[in-house]
């Protein structure tokens, strides 16, 4: 009898053994998912920050030519010169007060695009990193595409940005990402160009997509139709400084 009882215990002994094995995998099995999915949602989240972080700057930039336009001083004395980016002395701008990335102009700070907003497959690239201020380009719906008269634009490209980036610009910027990707621009406009803006704008590339998702829009993102200089696959978020 006490031989059947040794024997009973153990066996439970065991069972209690083996629900508590199973409880414990089941337990690391749930925490390894679940930390999957934090990594998945750190990413995402990641990414809206930086698009945030892209739409802020990009915002004080029209914000600092507005104020110049306030003192007086015309789009083509509006000066990007930098200690960065060389190549964008304007003519027109005598003295500081007209600079934009200068403490007694628009006391804007310069900043090269950050690593991690940026896709290392362009490192190559002359403009990878750099933002490019261009004054042959328009967007799309304003009627300045090569249309013979003096209308273009002052815009800022941040050329090979990160898709996931992209989208989330237009995300919060109430643009549609058709079937989850950011719009193509058709017509290779500022994102594809090294013209510098020095005071004088010339005729005539429009912000152009398929579906016109970025027609009339002042700042959004795209992505940059094979054939164009920058190569298909690639994404640049516009801001226009000065509509015209």
């Amino acid at each position: 009898m006490r031989r059947f009882q040794n024997t009973s215990e153990s066996g439970n002994a065991l069972l209690y053994i083996l629900i508590a094995v199973s409880l414990i995998a089941a337990l690391s099995y749930a925490v390894a998912q679940s930390g999957r999915g934090n990594v998945q949602q750190l990413s995402q989240e990641q990414a809206r920050l930086r698009a945030a972080e892209i739409i802020e700057y990009g915002n004080v930039l029209p914000n600092a030519s507005s104020q110049l336009r306030l003192r007086g001083y015309s789009d083509a004395e509006i000066s990007i010169e930098n200690s960065v980016d060389a190549g964008h002395v304007n003519p027109g701008c005598t003295d500081n007060n007209c600079k934009i990335f200068h403490p007694a102009g628009g006391g804007v700070s310069y900043r090269t695009l950050a690593a991690d907003w940026l896709d290392a497959t362009f490192t190559a690239s002359t403009m990878y990193g750099s933002m490019t201020f261009y004054a042959r380009a328009c967007v799309e719906g304003t009627g300045c595409e090569a249309d013979g008269f003096d209308n273009e634009e002052l815009m800022v490209f941040f050329p090979y940005l990160k898709k996931e980036i992209c989208v989330e610009i237009n995300d919060k910027l109430g643009i549609t990402n058709p079937a989850g990707d950011p719009p193509v621009d058709a017509d290779c406009s500022g994102a594809g160009n090294t013209q510098k803006f020095v005071g004088a704008y010339t005729q005539s590339d429009a912000v152009d997509v398929v579906g016109d998702h970025l027609d009339f829009k002042m700042a959004g993102c795209f992505q940059v139709a094979a054939g164009c200089a920058t190569g298909p696959l690639s994404y640049a978020y516009y801001q226009v400084l000065i509509s015209r």
